[in-house]
């Protein structure tokens, strides 16, 4: 009798905590994202030198299931030194709203590339529970977290 009690507050305790981890999920990913891109910004503005010994901006290409850490004046998908980080299944970039999927930062100044203010967005989403938040970019490279 008291098993089965314990295991019917179990059950319902698992049920209602679920929701708060598949939350916590999203916003736990898009705090690494800015992390990210605060590292990736700071290795511009301090000019870096990749393996190949070149000082050339830093930047990060979106994809929907993944972004890549990169180095050079473009995103070469085929680069060694690039830096993949794979989203976890239940999660993606519902909406990537940068151009060329692509935010790059300024060798020296961090400043983004080309900026423009209508595309400088990523919403990443958890498909299970439909939560999202943004992750805005403004022009000096700073990511913010909208939810």
């Amino acid at each position: 009798m008291v098993l089965g009690i314990l295991g019917v507050l179990l059950s319902i305790s698992i049920l209602s905590i679920g929701p708060l981890l598949s939350k916590t999920s999203v916003k736990e990913q898009s705090q690494i994202l800015l992390a990210d891109s605060s590292l990736t910004q700071l290795k511009s503005m301090r000019r870096e030198q990749g393996g190949s010994g070149q000082t050339t901006p830093f930047g990060i290409y979106f994809e929907p299931g993944k972004y890549v850490l990169f180095q050079g004046a473009a995103y070469n998908a085929a680069d060694p030194e690039n830096i993949e980080v794979v989203l976890s299944e239940d999660l993606n970039f519902s909406s990537i709203l940068l151009p060329s999927s692509i935010v790059q930062f300024t060798r020296g100044s961090g400043d983004v590339t080309a900026y423009n203010p209508a595309a400088s967005s990523v919403i990443m989403t958890q498909v299970s529970t439909g939560t999202s938040v943004i992750v805005q970019y403004n022009r000096y490279g700073i990511a913010e977290l909208i939810e």
